[in-house]
């Protein structure tokens, strides 16, 4: 099996990792491409590699804090935990100012044609990396839905039967699929103002606003913390 995904662990060429952190791994590595080609007039792809793992960073880094510091009545009694990373936990909001914030100080030395394209790469890259995030979510029971009283209420599309707090099994709002879809709306829009060349100054804040009001939107029908 080339790749395949478990639960908590995906396969990947016969080897077995963690799912959460493969998974928003292989959507960085995609946005990654998307915006390399997206740029390519402007800077290397060297220089995409750089600004994305500053932003990466950024925004892993600032969410795990986040979720860390909203969370902390768990995290102060089992300190171990904070910086484990591969059993999941991002404060999503904080981890997209994060990135936003990596864009801006790794393109800040740059020139202006060149910092503006890469603020337009980097738009086509957030809702790919979110969507990669709502994966990983989905696989590690992260992020999960509120309990509905019955499957037959609804359509198939939008509930199911998950895992939530302590692991119970319950009828639930798919929420990370209806993150995933929003997070692919917001790239239809980008994408359509990145061919058109509407607005180029403002792709990125445009992409951050709307991944932030899409996680905003489905966070009625969460079940956990959120």
């Amino acid at each position: 099996m080339l790749f395949g995904v478990d639960g908590a662990w995906a396969n990947i060429l016969g080897w077995s990792v963690p799912s959460f952190p493969a998974l928003i791994g292989l959507s960085a590595l995609a946005a990654f491409a998307v915006s390399a080609w997206a740029a390519r007039r402007h800077v290397t792809p060297g220089t995409v590699a750089n600004v994305a793992l500053v932003a990466l960073a950024a925004a892993v880094i600032i969410g795990r804090i986040g979720y860390v510091a909203e969370n902390w009545g768990y995290y102060g009694a089992n300190p171990a935990e904070i910086t484990d990373i591969g059993r999941g936990g991002l404060a999503w909001l904080w981890a997209l100012v994060g990135g936003g914030l990596g864009v801006w100080l790794a393109t800040f030395p740059l020139g202006p044609e060149a910092r503006w394209a890469l603020w337009s790469a980097a738009a086509l890259a957030v809702p790919i990396v979110a969507s990669g995030v709502w994966w990983a979510c989905e696989a590690n029971a992260c992020a999960y839905g509120a309990e509905v009283a019955n499957l037959a209420d609804y359509s198939a599309f939008w509930v199911w039967e998950a895992p939530g707090e302590f692991g119970l099994v319950a009828p639930r709002w798919r929420v990370q699929r209806m993150g995933m879809l929003l997070a692919a709306g917001v790239l239809f829009i980008i994408g359509l103002m990145t061919w058109r060349g509407w607005f180029r100054r403002w792709h990125l804040p445009a992409a951050l606003v709307m991944v932030a009001a899409a996680v905003l939107a489905v966070g009625g029908l969460r079940g956990d913390w959120s």
